[in-house]
């Protein structure tokens, strides 16, 4: 017990050394297995009042912003890196619900620091805290551009609120009301978190609709087309709206249409064509939009079985290609799900996928690493065991 109390306060040392030293004693222990350092924290932490948990976790913070100052030389740099990334491992441990009851002022305003680790902390912590949080939603909103320029994404608060909206009607009214006198890129973070509540956000869908149909190539029309197909998925004019955007010269603007018409299971006649069609759509930076494609196939599942031979015959052409066109981990394994969701008729298409891969994919000489093997047959061999 006291082992981890010294750690722990060497961890709130001014002094990067002493810091490095502690998560060095704590990495040991917790290389030891058994979550030895979550025991021990929790442990400790149980003997500690609440006030006394709330300033360890702060002064937990502010050794954060230390390690983010920046080295004159590479070894300290090297250093720092290996810290920041420990104590984001221990962090994990500290964002116990129960550890940070009554802390969210303080998260909140920790949101205004120049860290950017800080800010992901302080919004990793609001999300496990939402009931809390809720009390804090306008401020945070408030903060938002700030915190976008600081962080550069909005990953971490879309997740925050997606936690907070989740079956709170009121938290829901509040993004819906803000929605139309927001900034553009607020606007398409709240489109983000209206994709992922799905029918909850019918309220709100007028004023997307109006956003996916207008002739531009914004991200905002983007996020609004993909948001339309999950909120009202068999809707007429949902379906013309995306439809029409289906050969839009802008490929971001296509990967949304396609994951909005993955949303369907009615009008597949009109659908699917369009779908097939984007399986020879490489267009992209950041993945082609054939990979949404092939996930809106799968998301479809068993109303798709017609597409089975188009599907495999791209497959194997990309496998056969070797360096020419050589198809990498995360797609191998979104056409064995694409495939594997359609059901039983699917899995003689699937076995003929497998023996494609031992044949021409998984020779270790023309892969260096042996992991990304590992994930794709444990994927075929639970698809395979699923139909079988």
């Amino acid at each position: 017990m006291n082992k981890i109390q010294d750690l722990l306060q060497g961890l709130c040392s001014k002094d990067k050394n002493i810091i490095f030293k502690s998560i060095e004693e704590l990495t040991k222990l917790d290389d030891e297995g058994d979550n030895i350092v979550e025991n021990l924290i929790t442990q400790y932490f149980l003997t500690l009042s609440q006030s006394e948990k709330k300033e360890m976790i702060l002064d937990l913070m502010k050794a954060f912003e230390i390690t983010a100052e920046k080295a004159n030389c590479r070894n300290n740099f090297i250093k720092d890196i290996m810290i920041e990334l420990k104590l984001s491992r221990l962090f994990d441990i500290l964002l116990n619900p129960t550890y940070i009851q009554g802390m969210s002022k303080d998260f909140v305003q920790a949101l205004s620091s120049t860290e950017e680790k800080i800010i992901d902390i302080s919004l990793k912590a609001l999300a496990r805290i939402p009931q809390e949080t809720q009390e804090q939603i306008t401020v945070i909103l408030d903060e938002f551009d700030n915190i976008y320029k600081k962080l550069g994404s909005y990953y971490r608060l879309k997740l925050l609120l997606i936690e907070m909206c989740s079956d709170n009607k009121e938290v829901q009214q509040i993004l819906f009301q803000r929605y139309n006198k927001s900034t553009e890129s607020l606007k398409i973070l709240y489109t983000q978190v209206f994709s992922e509540l799905g029918k909850e956000a019918e309220p709100i869908i007028e004023e997307l609709l109006l956003c996916a149909s207008r002739d531009d190539d914004s991200d905002e029309k983007a996020a609004a087309l993909r948001a339309i197909g999950k909120i009202s998925p068999d809707n007429e004019r949902v379906l013309e709206i995306l439809l029409s955007n289906s050969k839009h010269p802008a490929y971001w603007v296509r990967k949304n249409v396609l994951d909005g018409l993955g949303e369907f299971h009615s009008s597949l006649d009109r659908i699917l064509p369009v779908l097939v069609d984007a399986l020879d759509d490489e267009d992209g930076c950041d993945g082609f939009v054939s990979d949404h494609a092939i996930k809106a196939l799968g998301k479809i599942g068993p109303s798709a079985i017609s597409t089975l031979p188009i599907l495999f015959k791209k497959f194997k052409e990309q496998i056969l290609a070797g360096e020419n066109r050589w198809i990498e981990t995360e797609g191998v394994i979104r056409y064995i799900n694409a495939v594997g969701s359609m059901g039983k008729d699917a899995k003689e298409t699937l076995e003929k996928m497998n023996e494609l891969l031992k044949e021409h994919y998984y020779d270790e000489e023309l892969l260096e690493y042996p992991l990304p093997n590992e994930r794709i047959i444990k994927e075929m061999e639970e698809y395979l065991y699923k139909l079988s």
